[in-house]
């Protein structure tokens, strides 16, 4: 089920990134498409009975991978802020929706005490979070086991920064709330087993699910501004990120245009000069685009 249904997923991933690598200037037909995308690939696992889950996070990696290349500039900007507001309107449904059921979850809980399942709750929140920082600082290690150092774009030793890296890895681990997915996980417990008899200790586990979530989006999201404060953490200055992504996006725009809509007639010699140009200037600032975000990463 998991093999198969990954493969799935990378199939239709590559099936619409080649469709979105073919739709020149037309944003609203793209982003339809990538609210497409997970219902065509978790429906075609689920018709094959493989995980129907796998396969829409394969493709929307595997989509997420190539979108620097199947997406116009303007195309990403547009889409990311469509998905962003509908994530943000699907956790507020669903934590709207937990809140309603948790009244019923409570009262059949079964004999255990509220105060016990409450501890329960704590236990596994705070070894959660524990095994996460264990993680992702294993994880940020195994990045870089023999400690290479890192450089700047214009070839400066960045080892000074070095002491601060331990500072970043640890708000990364401390960012690890848990929200929609956990409930999902919870919730998708079948009502009753095979023999007809209920699911044994089902709303129990939501119930816990519903701790850990409180206690990490409570406890470890109201902390974070502290935690930053008192590790004395600075924000990375993007703006010059932000500036050549902007450059990009005109010069993509200029090429269309010339490509599609030049006004001048004829003059097929001008026409070629002012996209051997503006082609230029696009491949040069995406290369400078890749290196700073990969020293980004880095850093």
């Amino acid at each position: 089920m998991s093999g198969i249904g990954i493969f799935i997923g990378l199939l239709k991933g590559y099936i619409f990134s080649w469709m979105y690598k073919r739709i020149d200037n037309n944003p609203v037909v793209v982003t339809s498409l990538t609210l497409l995308t997970p219902f065509v690939a978790h429906l075609s696992a689920e018709h094959f009975h493989m995980s129907g889950i796998l396969a829409v996070v394969t493709a929307d990696l595997f989509v997420s991978q190539k979108s620097p290349e199947v997406f116009a500039s303007h195309t990403r900007m547009r889409t990311r802020a469509i998905w962003y507001t509908l994530i943000l309107l699907m956790h507020g449904f669903v934590f709207i929706m937990i809140g309603m059921q948790l009244p019923t979850i409570v009262k059949n809980i079964g004999n255990y005490p509220i105060e016990s399942i409450i501890g329960y709750g704590l236990t596994i929140s705070l070894v959660t979070i524990v095994v996460r920082i264990i993680l992702v600082f294993a994880g940020a290690h195994w990045q870089d086991p023999f400690g290479r150092k890192k450089k700047s774009i214009d070839g400066t030793d960045n080892s000074t920064e070095k002491d601060d890296t331990w500072k970043n890895v640890l708000v990364f681990a401390w960012t690890g709330t848990r929200g929609a997915i956990s409930l999902a996980a919870a919730m998708a417990l079948p009502l009753v087993l095979l023999d007809g008899t209920a699911f044994p200790k089902r709303f129990s586990i939501i119930f816990l699910a519903f701790i850990v979530i409180f206690v990490t989006l409570v406890v470890q999201g109201l902390s974070l501004p502290l935690l930053i404060r008192w590790l004395h953490i600075k924000s990375d200055d993007d703006t010059e990120e932000v500036e050549k992504e902007l450059q990009l996006m005109l010069a993509n725009s200029t090429l269309q245009f010339i490509e599609k809509e030049f006004p001048v007639q004829g003059d097929d010699k001008l026409q070629q000069q002012l996209k051997i140009q503006y082609a230029q200037q696009s491949l040069k600032l995406t290369k400078e685009l890749n290196i700073y975000k990969k020293v980004k990463y880095l850093k």
